[in-house]
């Protein structure tokens, strides 16, 4: 579906009044779950069923310290290097 089909499809939601857009997210969510669940029956994969586990990602990236001690530790042999 083109942005511009979802841009108008948001403007004649805006239209409806409060009471009639609970009731079309209602129905969305409905769907959206029912989609899910299907695709995760049929034993489909894809982006909507890939899931991150961030807390992973915690000291993974350059620079990053698992834990406050290893963070310490390199703050150490930094002041070290530099009075060397």
């Amino acid at each position: 579906m083109s942005t511009e089909h979802i841009q108008s499809l948001v403007r004649q939601a805006r239209e409806l009044s409060p009471d009639e857009r609970v009731e079309l997210i209602k129905d969305l969510q409905n769907s959206l779950a029912a989609d899910r669940e299907a695709s995760h029956s049929s034993g489909e994969s894809g982006a909507d069923n890939k899931r991150t586990d961030y807390l992973a990602l915690f000291g993974s990236g350059r620079g990053g310290f698992a834990t406050t001690q290893e963070a310490a530790q390199f703050i150490r042999q930094e002041r070290d290097a530099w009075d060397n």
